[in-house]
């Protein structure tokens, strides 16, 4: 299987910002380190985030989002094989144990430091 890093990056969101429908040509994870509000995946049902929450959208899926409250978010793309097993679905999920922030902000003090 073969899987690469694209970016990392971080930003402060204000209560009531919008962020106009776009996509990317890889794999994107956006983690919603605090805040609330909603993401909306190829005009689906929308899915509201909470803190320790993530989404993941897949390579071309468009995407908005709406911050509700002031929200801290990291996004992280990456790629990988489509046809790997191991490739994740579009979707909202809860990092429950923090395993996944943890990682992320590992990765962010990383390249930061380069």
């Amino acid at each position: 299987m073969q899987a690469g890093f694209s970016y990392i990056s971080h930003f402060f969101h204000t209560t009531r910002r919008y962020i106009q429908r776009h996509n990317h040509n890889c794999f994107e994870l956006v983690y919603y380190k605090e805040g609330r509000g909603n993401t909306v995946i190829n005009k689906d049902s929308p899915l509201c985030y909470r803190e320790n929450t993530y989404v993941i959208y897949r390579p071309y899926d468009f995407h908005t989002e709406t911050h509700d409250t002031d929200s801290f978010v990291y996004c992280l793309g990456f790629s990988m094989d489509s046809g790997s097993p191991l490739c994740p679905k579009s979707g909202l999920y809860t990092d429950a144990g923090g395993t996944i922030l943890a990682h992320i902000e590992a990765m962010s003090q990383e390249v930061n430091q380069k």
